[in-house]
């Protein structure tokens, strides 16, 4: 997945982007609302961060690093795949948070998965993550009527979702 913005890259993570990777990850405020393990020790950490790079190599893994100037401040990542509808899941440092990067990368996601043939994107959120809610919106999703509930480091969170359709399905 190589994806451009104005700002933005869209790409795979390499060798020198683990400590941006680990930052990210293991960031209090990220772990809060990305599901995200606890890494007991580096090689877990390790573990994680060679999935994370083999994925954002794999073409129709559709994982990638969201970078700023090479410097990798995010993830963007598919999570399922249903026939034509891909489920999208993304993070961005909170040293980031708040200058439209996510908003940025969530549009750019949309339209590459759109290109790719896909006739609906959505996405969750916690529904006290007013944040990602907010970038869903601004990247022109809707409120679904479909609900989940989350038990994530021992607490049950209810979830809501956004999605957005494709101007062809629109129009079918």
């Amino acid at each position: 997945m190589l994806i451009k913005t104005n700002r933005l890259l869209l790409k795979e993570i390499t060798e020198n982007d683990f400590s941006s990777l680990f930052d990210l990850l293991t960031s209090e405020d990220v772990k809060k609302t990305y599901l995200v393990p606890d890494f007991k020790s580096e090689e877990d950490f390790v573990k994680m961060f060679r999935h994370l790079q083999n994925l954002s190599q794999i073409p129709d893994s559709h994982t990638a690093g969201i970078f700023l100037n090479e410097i990798l401040i995010g993830l963007f990542h598919k999570v399922e795949i249903h026939g034509d509808r891909v489920e999208v899941g993304y993070a961005i440092h909170p040293k980031y948070k708040n200058q439209g990067y996510a908003t940025e990368a969530l549009r750019a996601g949309i339209a590459y998965f759109f290109e790719n043939g896909f006739r609906e994107v959505y996405a969750g959120a916690f529904k006290t993550n007013s944040a990602s809610i907010r970038v869903m919106e601004k990247a022109g999703m809707k409120k679904t009527k479909m609900k989940a509930s989350v038990n994530y480091r021992g607490e049950e969170h209810p979830c809501v979702y956004y999605s957005i359709k494709s101007k062809i399905s629109a129009e079918k």
